[in-house]
């Protein structure tokens, strides 16, 4: 049996789970790498403001869907965390599924930062041995033009660094 190449183990996940991939930052290119099977997968959160300029310390919470905290992380200049690493069902399992069984890890983030409106993430996948890309544009608090202060999204984008 042929191995899969990354591409082609890409393209199924995103078949799978039908993600739309997000246009790459040239600012996180620095972060490609190969990831052994490990049962692991990566994470970077980007967070700009709505005319996509970086957030500098925007505060970075990722919880399991349980909710326990594991990550409490600041953006850099560039808008963007540390890359950070999850558990995740290892790659073997998840080329073919078995019926009701999740191929990827699920986790939580919020995203917080002065004069901004909090951005709750719910259920955002990552893939063993993948370095996913989470990216965030945050609302000015004064242009959403209401008292909440927060906004709840169940969708999610991911990208794959080349």
């Amino acid at each position: 049996m042929r191995e899969k190449s990354f591409e082609e183990y890409l393209n199924e996940m995103k078949a799978m789970i039908k993600a739309k991939p997000v246009v790459q930052n040239e600012v996180i290119k620095e972060a490609v790498r190969e990831l052994p099977n490990d049962g692991m997968g990566s994470l970077i959160v980007v967070v700009n403001s709505a005319e996509d300029r970086p957030l500098k310390g925007a505060n970075v919470i990722i919880k399991d869907t349980s909710g326990e905290m594991l990550y409490n992380l600041s953006t850099d200049q560039s808008g963007k965390t540390m890359t950070v690493k999850l558990p995740a069902p290892i790659r073997e399992e998840s080329l073919i599924p078995e019926e009701g069984v999740r191929v990827y890890g699920l986790y939580d983030i919020t995203v917080s930062a002065p004069n901004f409106v909090t951005e709750n993430l719910k259920n955002v996948p990552v893939f063993d041995s993948v370095v996913s890309i989470q990216q965030l544009r945050l609302l000015w608090l004064p242009a959403a033009n209401s008292s909440n202060t927060e906004i709840e999204d169940n969708s999610y984008t991911l990208s794959k660094q080349e």
